[in-house]
C-alpha cells in the first residue's frame, strides 16, 4: 500500500514537473502560450493570466501546454520545446538519486524515491510515443519529435488565419494587410466560446480595426462575420446583447462586400431571421448554398429551425434541430471539439427552449 500512495506521488509529480518544464521554455525561448492545462476529465477551475488560458481538472494524471498556433516559432525552439516536458522528469530523476545517495536510510521518504524515479521513467515513455495529438490539439511530445525527424515542421505560423480567410475570397488568394499582426491573435475560435472577457476583449480590437480602415477585403468580411455570429449566438448575454441594434447594419455591410460568399449570405441570413423576418431570411440562408463546414452546417440547420419555428412549422423545425445535433456530436468527441462547438451547443439549447415552449 505504501509503494501504491508512493507511486501515486511520483506521478502527480511528474505531471507537475513536465508542464513546469515545457513552461519554464517557453519563458526562456519566448515561445507565446496559448493554454497550460494540468489534469483530465472536468474542468475544476479555469482562468486567465494575461494572454495565457489556465485549466486545473479533476484528474491529476496528465498535464500539457499549447503554445500559440499563431506566433511564428524557430525550428531549434519547437525542438527543445518537445524534449523541456521530459527533460525535467529526467531532472527529477537525478535528484532523486541524488537525494537516495545522500540521506540515511531512515528518514521517511527514502523508500519512497525509487519508486517516484521509476514513475519518472513510465511518464517519460509514455510521452515519446508518437501519438497523434493531445487531447485534441497538437501533437504528443513524441508527435512533435517525429515531426521534427521528418522535417514536417509547421513553418508557416498564419497557416490557420490564411485558411480562415480562403473562405471569404472567392477562390483566390487570401489577401492580407498591416492590420494582419493585430488581427491573428483574435481568431482562436474556442475562447471566445468558452471565456466571456476573451470574446468581449476580441470584439473591442475588431471594432476598433474596422475604424482603422486598414484591413484588406477578405479580412473585413472576416472580421464582420466574426462579430454578427457571435452576436447571433450569445444575443440572450449582456453585454452581447447590446450589438444587436448593429447586425443589420454590419450584415448589409458584409452582403455588400461579398455578395456570393457562403459564410456572409448564411449569415446575413441568420441575422433577418434573428430580426423575426423569417421568409426572407430562411431564403437566403437557403440560396446561400451547401455549409463549408461542420460548424457552418450545425448554425446554418439551427437558424433554418428557428425560421421555420417562427413559420409555425414545428415538425421541419424539429428535424432542422435535430440534423443540427447530429453534426455537433460528431465534433465534439474531444475536449477540443467540446469547446470549440460550447456555444453553438448552447445556441441549438436555447433554440429547442424556445421550440419546447412555443416562444
Amino acid at each position: 500500500m505504501t509503494t501504491v500512495l508512493w507511486i501515486l506521488t511520483g506521478w502527480v509529480i511528474a505531471v507537475a514537473a513536465h508542464v513546469a518544464g515545457h513552461v519554464l521554455c517557453a519563458s526562456l525561448c519566448r515561445i507565446p502560450i496559448q493554454l497550460i492545462c494540468v489534469g483530465e476529465g472536468p474542468v475544476l477551475l479555469r482562468g486567465r493570466i494575461g494572454n495565457i488560458q489556465l485549466e486545473f481538472r479533476a484528474l491529476p494524471l496528465a498535464g500539457f501546454v499549447v503554445p500559440d498556433p499563431f506566433s511564428p516559432i524557430p525550428r531549434g525552439w519547437r525542438l527543445l520545446f518537445a524534449l523541456s516536458g521530459v527533460l525535467a522528469n529526467s531532472a527529477v530523476i537525478y535528484a532523486a538519486y541524488r537525494l537516495k545517495s545522500g540521506v540515511a536510510s531512515d528518514l521517511w521518504f527514502y523508500h519512497g524515491l525509487t519508486p517516484i524515479a521509476w514513475t519518472q521513467v513510465f511518464v517519460i515513455i509514455v510521452n515519446l510515443i508518437p501519438c497523434h495529438s493531445v487531447d485534441g490539439r497538437l501533437p504528443s511530445d513524441g508527435g512533435q519529435l517525429w515531426q521534427f525527424l521528418r522535417g514536417t515542421v509547421p513553418e508557416v505560423p498564419n497557416k490557420y488565419y490564411v485558411l480562415m480567410l480562403t473562405n471569404y475570397s472567392a477562390g483566390r488568394e487570401p489577401e492580407l494587410s498591416n492590420a494582419t499582426p493585430r488581427l491573428i491573435p483574435h481568431f482562436p475560435f474556442s475562447e471566445r466560446w468558452v471565456n466571456a472577457e476573451a470574446r468581449h476583449s476580441a470584439r473591442r480590437a475588431l471594432l476598433e480595426e474596422i475604424e482603422r480602415r486598414e484591413m484588406s477585403l477578405d479580412e473585413e468580411l472576416l472580421v464582420l462575420d466574426c462579430l454578427i455570429t457571435d452576436v447571433l449566438i450569445f444575443v440572450d448575454q449582456a453585454p452581447d446583447s447590446t450589438f444587436r441594434p448593429q447586425l443589420d447594419a454590419w450584415s448589409k455591410r458584409a452582403l455588400e462586400l461579398g455578395p456570393e460568399i457562403f459564410p456572409i449570405r448564411a449569415t446575413r441570413g441568420g441575422v433577418l431571421i434573428e430580426l423575426g423576418r423569417y421568409q426572407e431570411g430562411k431564403a437566403l440562408t437557403e440560396s446561400a448554398g451547401d455549409a463549408i463546414d461542420d460548424f457552418d452546417a450545425i448554425v446554418r440547420n439551427t437558424f433554418l429551425a428557428r425560421a421555420e419555428h417562427g413559420l409555425g412549422n414545428t415538425e421541419a423545425a424539429k428535424k432542422l434541430l435535430a440534423a443540427a445535433r447530429r453534426t455537433l456530436a460528431l465534433v465534439q468527441s474531444t475536449t477540443y471539439g467540446r469547446e470549440h462547438y460550447a456555444g453553438v451547443a448552447r445556441f441549438i439549447d436555447r433554440m429547442e427552449r424556445e421550440i419546447d415552449t412555443g416562444s
